[in-house]
């Protein structure tokens, strides 16, 4: 599987039928397969809009005060 989310990400281009039934042949299900793919694509959604918009990864202090704030305040 890992694999399979390897190439999507760096040569979609390259992705054919055989690349799923080599997984399926695996043992994976299509289900998981389905489901692999999809988180695949939203972090590969913000990795590229991350870096459109320059997001700067925080220092470890940056994400000791956000996981503060979010103990505290949550997501909202």
């Amino acid at each position: 599987m890992l694999g399979l989310l390897e190439k999507v990400t760096l040569d979609p281009d390259h992705v054919s039928p055989e690349d799923i039934q080599l997984v399926l042949a695996l043992g994976v299900s299509r289900q998981a397969i389905e489901d692999a793919l999809r988180i695949c694509t939203c972090f590969n959604i913000i990795a590229r809009l991350a870096d459109a918009f320059a997001v700067e990864i925080p220092n470890e202090e940056g994400f000791r005060q956000t996981g503060m704030q979010l103990l505290a305040h949550g997501y909202a």
